[in-house]
């Protein structure tokens, strides 16, 4: 894990509100239209890192610059005024007051361990004074922050560069940049370097190289021998043609399952309707006949008092006078024909009620039939559907799709035999050089010999991988150039045939790689890194909105490697890939140039810029 992050950056001034923008341990991305501050934040950071060049003007009315690290060793804030030449630097303990300040030198000078220098280099395990060397004579000079900060910060200006973007931009530096990393690697200072290659270490040297290059060359013929016997399996005349009619066919295909599916997802609604109208049907047929049984014993019960009351006007027929069976009272005539003549209403109105009532029960009934009908027919038509479906058109797809898979195999692997090909006679040539090399008549320091050979392997290695994972094309061979220290990509160099956007494409992918190696390898990592649009101008045409896009695999690498430590990215935000990055813990720092919407940019105070 890395020994420390940017916590936050604070620019303050009298008579201003503070403005700050906070970063987590992982993927920080800032974005928003130009002139909105974006590059100032990458200024800010280099200028604490000892740079002389303030992130703003102090016509802004800004003059100071705070910065706050946390660390295993704690959590620091250190602040820097626009013209000072030195940095405060302040723990801050578990209540957030600061405590134990001191100054430090911006710049080195002639006492290292006085300035800011020795501050950044204690974060990341560097407590003792080292020497390395920065030319071919082996002359020394004390490590500092700044030999190797370039490579960790990447601006905007450098990001497109024709050069090796890992190698300081003025060439007087490079040695010392490269004696800086084989420390951070290994460890080694110059102390472990002897100024004379003795006799036996150059055998040794010779035979270690003539391994590596004899391992290689075994592996390519290897790699050479399947692949040729694949290509032969694969024979085709002509697979630009094959390929044009595969595509047309599948285009076919498609279209056939596309309307399919279409009529299937009609039918599929019809039958969903068709099926709630016969739901409510068996629910109205079911409460008819419940209705139908509640009339009946209706009837039942009239007839039951129309019949009582018949019974008792025969007794009464064999009575002198009317008096009541039961009571002996007498049974008053009027009465007893109203209350027949009221229970025969209501038999005479439950018998029309029933009448209409099996009428209707009827017709539900004939819907039923009918809406079954209908669901019956339209699920056989589903069910033919679905089989040409399952069973005729995707199944056609899918071996179209193969095939043409099969076929960009076979493309491919022309171009990967090319790359092998290449990759031999440069080996073989390498070997013979290498037999023939003659013992030099002086050993002057060339720091590119002393990086070992786990290092150019993960870095061809890596590179490789990024490439591949990001979606490059076309992609037959690349590897990190020992003789440039920059990526070698289809057998030229990074400059050849690529423009700016490209540039800054690969570029960014060399600085990941570099990350990459630093985390996995380095015995001091230093952990955070600023890439300033790795994207600037890159222009991928309307692929740039696929998913498989360089742009969109770029950003979905950022977001998939956060463990490797703290990653600041300024983008454009025109030119940022649409991602889900909050879902994914991404931390968003978004400015809009616009008054009226979010914030406008990194100074709170806009009538001030």
């Amino acid at each position: 894990m890395p020994e420390f992050y940017i916590k936050e950056i604070i620019i303050t001034g009298l008579g201003k509100r503070d403005s700050s923008v906070s970063f987590t341990e992982g993927l920080n991305i800032v974005s928003g239209p130009s002139n909105t501050g974006k590059t100032s934040i990458v200024q800010a950071i280099d200028f604490m890192y000892g740079d002389d060049t303030p992130p703003f003007s102090k016509q802004t009315g800004y003059d100071t610059v705070l910065l706050r690290v946390a660390s295993n060793r704690g959590e620091f804030l250190l602040s820097r005024g626009f013209d000072d030449k030195e940095i405060i630097v302040s723990e801050i303990n578990s209540e957030g007051t600061t405590i134990g300040s001191k100054s430090l030198k911006a710049k080195p000078g002639k006492k290292p361990n006085e300035s800011i220098s020795k501050f950044w280099l204690e974060l990341i395990g560097i407590d003792e004074e080292h020497q390395i060397i920065k030319n071919s004579n082996y002359k020394a000079q004390t490590l500092t922050w700044r030999t190797f900060s370039h490579s960790l910060l990447i601006s905007e200006r450098l990001i497109g560069t024709t050069n090796p973007i890992l190698i300081p931009e003025y060439n007087t530096l490079k040695t010392a940049y490269l004696s800086a990393l084989i420390f951070l690697i290994s460890g080694n200072d110059s102390t472990n370097y002897e100024e004379i290659e003795s006799a036996d270490h150059r055998k040794v040297r010779k035979a270690s190289i003539s391994r590596y290059i004899n391992d290689n060359l075994m592996t390519i013929y290897q790699e050479y021998d399947l692949a040729k016997k694949r290509l032969d399996e694969l024979g085709v005349a002509d697979i630009e043609v094959e390929v044009d009619k595969l595509v047309n066919d599948l285009t076919h295909v498609e279209s056939r399952i596309v309307k399919a599916a279409n009529e299937n997802r009609k039918i599929t609604q019809q039958i969903g309707q068709y099926q709630e109208k016969l739901d409510e049907d068996y629910l109205l047929v079911n409460r008819y006949s419940k209705l139908r049984s509640q009339y009946k014993s209706d009837l039942e019960r009239l007839t039951l008092i129309v019949d009582g009351e018949r019974l008792i006007d025969e007794h009464l027929e064999h009575l002198t006078n009317s008096t009541c069976p039961f009571c002996n009272g007498e049974l008053p005539e009027t009465e007893r024909e109203s209350y027949i003549e009221a229970a025969r209403a209501d038999f005479n109105t439950i018998m029309s009620q029933l009448d209409d009532l099996s009428e209707a029960s009827q017709e539900s009934k004939e819907d039923i039939d009918t809406l079954v009908s209908k669901i019956n027919s339209l699920s056989s038509q589903k069910q033919n559907l679905d089989s040409l479906l399952d069973t005729e058109l995707q199944p056609r797809a899918a071996e179209l799709e193969k095939t043409i898979d099969d076929y960009h195999r076979y493309s491919n692997l022309k171009h990967e035999l090319a790359a092998m090909e290449s990759m031999q006679q440069k080996f073989s040539l390498d070997l013979k050089d290498l037999e023939e090399e003659s013992p030099p008549a002086s050993n002057p320091y060339k720091p590119l010999e002393h990086f070992d050979a786990i290092f150019w392997r993960e870095m061809s290695e890596i590179l490789k991988g990024l490439l591949e994972r990001c979606n490059y094309r076309p992609l037959h061979d690349a590897y990190f150039s020992k003789k440039t220290f920059d990526l070698n990509i289809n057998g030229d160099p990074k400059q050849v045939n690529h423009g700016k956007g490209y540039r800054s494409f690969l570029n960014t992918l060399v600085v990941l790689a570099y990350r990459k190696v630093l985390a996995d390898y380095a015995k001091f990592n230093p952990g955070v890194f600023v890439i300033d649009t790795p994207l600037l101008g890159l222009d991928e045409g309307e692929n740039a909105r696929n998913f498989d896009s360089m742009q969109q695999s770029l950003f979905q690498y950022f977001i998939e490697h956060q463990s490797e430590g703290q990653l600041i990215i300024v983008e454009n935000t025109n030119e940022l890939p649409k991602l889900n990055y909050a879902e994914h813990g991404v931390h968003e720092i978004v400015f809009t140039h616009d008054e009226n919407k979010g914030r406008y940019g990194f100074l709170l105070d806009i009538e001030s810029r």
